[in-house]
């Protein structure tokens, strides 16, 4: 398994599938333009997710196709942004449901949902690409790192790194601005 700087390494007996019932309920708005990448993801167990531990989520993706340009042959600026869209929509979803993040303890699964494409901002994002990623077949690691709610907003710093069986690695930070109704 890749490693990084930024994010641990998951041991696969702690991570408990999401449903897929789920996971393409919150991937709904990606569905009509045939732009679902995220094919499964798996949260760390609530076993190892206490007050000092950060949540993370693990996914697996393939892009046969981009919804948006004709094939490029790697993993671009633009997948790795839907791709974390596609992550972090699952993971923050799930998290809400679950109750696994303070920030976001108030809200309910289907007002997240709601939330989603019209109240969740990217504030601030950095990539570094250290080796080309087959778009193919690519795994993920999502980490909200830190977060913080002042009044109607919740703030979150997450880390993410994409990955495939070549060694091709690509890993990012990207702080979120969720606006809470």
């Amino acid at each position: 398994m890749i490693q990084t700087e930024y994010l641990p390494k998951i041991d696969k007996e702690y991570l408990e599938k999401i449903d897929n019932d789920f996971l393409l309920k919150a991937l709904k708005p990606y569905s009509s333009k045939k732009a679902v990448y995220l094919q499964e993801a798996s949260v760390l167990s609530s076993r190892q997710l206490g007050s000092d531990s950060n949540y993370i989520v693990q996914g697996k993706f393939s892009i046969e196709s981009p919804c948006y340009v004709d094939e490029t042959g790697h993993f671009n600026a633009v997948e790795f942004v839907m791709c974390y869209n596609q992550i972090g929509a699952v993971s923050l979803a799930y998290a809400t449901q679950n109750k696994l993040l303070l920030c976001l303890q108030d809200l309910t699964v289907e007002e997240f949902y709601i939330l989603y494409m019209s109240g969740i901002y990217i504030t601030r994002l950095e990539s570094t690409y250290k080796s080309l990623i087959n778009p193919q077949e690519f795994s993920c690691k999502f980490e909200v790192i830190k977060e913080r709610k002042r009044s109607r907003l919740s703030i979150l710093k997450t880390l993410v790194e994409f990955s495939d069986p070549q060694g091709g690695i690509i890993s990012g930070k990207v702080d979120l601005a969720i606006k809470h109704s």
